[in-house]
């Protein structure tokens, strides 16, 4: 695509962090859903908190920039929340679970 410029890709690349910020709060969610212990579900409010804040920060970005904040998808995240899924569904509940979603929120 000829014309783009510095500034397109960086739209991009923040439309495609706030695919991935949006994704993560739902995931964060269903983590925190499954966790069993306190440990990861304070762990995942504290992660759940944070992303919060930086939705808002990319918000103030686009702004900034005279942009509509819209996302584009962003198969990276896709895939990374796939994996805490699986996750979910191979170890049921317990403490390898607990375990296996920090390590997805971690990713």
């Amino acid at each position: 695509m000829a014309g783009k410029d510095l500034k397109d890709l960086l739209v991009h690349q923040l439309k495609d962090t706030l695919y991935a910020e949006n994704a993560i709060l739902k995931a964060l969610r269903q983590l925190a859903e499954a966790a069993r212990s306190e440990e990861p579900n304070g762990a995942l409010a504290v992660h759940l908190e944070e992303t919060k804040g930086q939705m808002e920060l990319l918000k103030r970005v686009f702004k900034l920039l005279g942009e509509k904040p819209e996302s584009v998808e962003c198969a990276a995240i896709k895939g990374v929340i796939y994996e805490g899924e699986e996750m979910m569904g191979e170890f049921g509940r317990g403490e390898a679970l607990d375990a296996g979603l920090i390590a997805s929120a971690q990713r």
